[in-house]
């Protein structure tokens, strides 16, 4: 018996089945492969990036790209390291980058990633403050910038050409993709988001003791 030829739109829809398998494919490895990559020393995306080791916990969920984030720096850093230096407190910093679609050149993932790389050289709270301070995200911002704002920071030495080259790199980015999505599943809907001991909440002020 002669075996039945496959009709024309029988060999298109199989076509198509292919096709639309290798890009469900193609894109579930682009996926996992913007989310590759080291972790910085000591981070992990479920703690962050910990200052202090008290009992009780603030966790700060920030993006470099976020102006209330950026306000936060400013006028509140100083607060989070006289926590974080009172024995009271764990401060849990998690950079992440979600508003690269409102930013030029992903600014976000590349100013965290650049934050993470401050961490490697331990300046992170500095770095943030700097990049506050001297960035622009809606104007743009070069890999030449962020390294200026790590110098502007204290990196400098031989942790200078290390943190540009981890800039330059951007060694990080995979991480950051990951705390975000981690970001993501805790309920992270607001930017910065602070929680204390679990709970939404504000930073607490230092009390007389953690001033002095």
């Amino acid at each position: 018996m002669t075996a039945r030829r496959p009709t024309p739109v029988l060999t298109t829809v199989l076509v198509l089945v292919t096709l639309v398998g290798v890009i469900a494919a193609g894109t579930l490895a682009w996926y996992w492969w913007q989310r590759s990559g080291p972790a910085p020393d000591g981070v992990t995306v479920e703690a962050g990036v910990v200052f202090g080791d008290g009992d009780r916990t603030i966790d700060l969920y920030l993006d470099p790209a976020c102006p209330a984030c950026r306000a936060l720096e400013l006028h509140q850093g100083d607060q989070l390291a006289q926590l974080a230096d009172s024995g009271d407190f764990r401060v849990r910093y998690h950079v992440v980058g979600l508003l690269d679609g409102s930013t030029p050149d992903d600014y976000a993932t590349r100013a965290a990633n650049a934050a993470y790389c401050a961490h490697d050289a331990g300046f992170l709270r500095e770095y943030l403050k700097s990049l506050a301070d001297t960035t622009d995200p809606s104007a743009g911002t070069s890999d030449d910038e962020l390294v200026a704002a790590g110098t502007a920071a204290g990196i400098d030495g031989a942790a200078a050409e290390s943190f540009a080259d981890c800039v330059g790199e951007g060694t990080y980015e995979g991480f950051v993709r990951r705390s975000a999505d981690r970001a993501h599943d805790e309920g992270v809907t607001g930017l910065p988001t602070i929680l204390v001991d679990g709970e939404a909440g504000s930073i607490p002020a230092p009390t007389t003791e953690d001033q002095g």
